[in-house]
């Protein structure tokens, strides 16, 4: 179950540390750091459906970094 898109929306998030479901992986990393969390709730309409944390993060930006590579290296073939 994905809970946080990769293309996600910039929104707002508490100061109580959560992550909206829409939210970026990018974003959630950014509220990990400022925070100095490790994890976060995943939050849909006002309830907790998850839990994210620093490693579901790291995973997904290789995740992305990795695609994105194989693209340009295509390009440049």
């Amino acid at each position: 179950m994905v809970l946080v898109h990769a293309r996600g929306c910039a929104t707002t998030w508490s100061s109580r540390g959560s992550a909206p479901w829409r939210d970026s992986v990018l974003h959630a990393m950014t509220i990990m750091t400022v925070l100095r969390v490790r994890h976060l709730p995943v939050i849909l309409r006002g309830s907790v459906v998850g839990l994210i944390s620093v490693d579901d993060t790291v995973k997904a930006r290789l995740a992305e970094k990795t695609v994105e590579n194989r693209v340009l290296q295509n390009i440049a073939r």
